[in-house]
């Protein structure tokens, strides 16, 4: 907000309004990539900044409303005012350091000072001093550090939040918890009445943020932000394989189907292959789309991706990535979730979708339910769908037919952040905050 004016955003469009006569926007233009994850700040009454983290930032001279200017920053992000002039501002991606950023002008920007970090970084503050200090948070710790010369490698102050799960997979009698700060947790469910947490000891444990995992044949893939992919032989946790990811690594979502690995973020789709040599990078796919959402299709080479705008299959062949099937909507694919030829989306406010996908190349919506609230996960079977809201309510949607069914509500006893289905359709895996792991049975009301 600058005096009287307001500043705001949807996924392609920003608006400035009087605050006087909110219903009249006074300006409007497009944002070239998608705005989820953005923020907009006035830096001089008609001077608006557009930060999008480790995918750019710009800044938009609003004097001409019909012929914007606009420059790209030399530093990506949201900023945080500094004194007496200036702006920090967190550039989270292949080159992750904090800045100090000197703003005269839509062309007149310059860097005064930086301080790289190592990992991955959630939020920043900068505490005026003497001394003057930073404070980041990652997942599950927070860190504070000294604005002096060089790297911001020697907090002095840390400290871990609880941990929170993050990702679910289930196999047999074993559930494996991806749980962001918690690191890597088995749980033996043989008598789900009474869970027990596996003590395992892993050759080469991911370093404190691991966020996806995926499960297939008795291996099991981890996504790790500072370390890349690790794949693990659990029959004994032989470490397979590593690999180092680079990217923005925002947003990622995580696949294995048919030993292969498919991995998405902002800015790439990668496949590798999994073979008694490690792992393989087969193809790699320019994206610059957010995904939440991915899952293999039953026809080999084949991936659904959900984005913002679009649900895509993406077919792999020896040729590459090409895509091939879409289905626009104006709704958020924050999961999928495949059952045999059908596809179910988490689409935010658009409910739960049912989606064909018996012709990958040209997949079609067949049903929607929940429309009235915002469906963040989702899991599927043959026989129902379970759905989670943002308030963390989980539903329960029978398959009748083929089509959707019956729609009720299931008391859980904590708040889940993620939920799983268990290969029977009737165990329900559902994980919180203090990777706490809730087991339900399903299939009677």
């Amino acid at each position: 907000m600058h005096g009287e004016r307001v500043a705001f955003g949807t996924v392609h469009t920003a608006w400035i309004v009087d605050a006087r006569d909110p219903a009249r926007p006074v300006r409007e233009f497009e944002v070239p990539i998608s705005f989820t994850g953005s923020s907009l700040r006035f830096v001089a009454p008609e001077l608006l900044h557009v930060g999008r983290s480790s995918i750019g930032a710009e800044l938009v001279d609003l004097t001409d409303p019909d012929a914007l200017v606009r420059a790209r920053m030399p530093r990506g992000g949201p900023l945080s005012p500094a004194r007496p002039e200036g702006y920090y501002t967190l550039d989270d991606g292949p080159e992750n350091r904090l800045s100090l950023l000197r703003i005269e002008g839509v062309a007149d920007v310059e860097v005064v000072q930086d301080w790289p970090y190592e990992g991955y970084v959630v939020d920043f503050a900068v505490f005026d001093g003497p001394p003057t200090r930073v404070a980041l948070s990652r997942v599950g710790r927070f860190e504070v550090y000294d604005l002096a010369p060089g790297p911001l490698d020697d907090p002095v102050a840390a400290f871990s939040d609880r941990g929170r799960v993050e990702d679910l997979s289930s196999a047999g009698d074993r559930v494996y918890v991806a749980d962001g700060a918690g690191g890597l947790r088995v749980i033996d469910i043989a008598d789900p009445e009474r869970p027990r947490l596996v003590d395992i000891e892993l050759p080469e444990p991911p370093d404190d943020d691991v966020t996806r995992l995926a499960f297939e044949g008795g291996r099991l893939v981890l996504f790790e932000r500072n370390m890349g992919l690790l794949v693990y032989d659990v029959d004994g946790w032989r470490l397979l394989d590593r690999m180092p990811v680079e990217g923005p690594l925002t947003g990622v979502a995580l696949a294995f189907a048919d030993g292969r690995v498919w991995l998405a973020d902002y800015g790439d789709i990668r496949a590798f292959s999994l073979s008694a040599d490690g792992l393989r990078l087969e193809a790699e796919l320019p994206f610059e789309r957010s995904v939440r959402g991915i899952a293999p299709l039953d026809a080999a080479g084949w991936l659904a991706v959900g984005t913002p705008d679009a649900l895509l299959t993406v077919r792999l062949d020896d040729a590459g990535f090409e895509i091939v099937g879409e289905v626009p909507w104006r709704t958020w694919a924050h999961d999928l979730s495949r059952a045999g030829d059908r596809l179910y989306v988490a689409g935010g406010f658009g409910g739960v979708l049912s989606v064909d996908v018996s012709d990958p190349a040209a997949p079609v919506v067949l049903d929607r339910a929940l429309v009235d609230v915002e469906i963040v996960d989702v899991a599927a079977h043959a026989e129902r769908v379970v759905a989670l809201t943002a308030d963390e309510q989980v539903w329960v949607v029978e398959i009748e037919g083929g089509r959707f069914g019956a729609v009720y509500a299931l008391e859980t006893r904590e708040a889940p952040e993620r939920i799983a289905l268990g290969p029977d359709g009737r165990t329900l895996f559902m994980g919180g905050w203090d990777a706490v792991l809730d087991i339900a049975r399903l299939g009677c009301r």
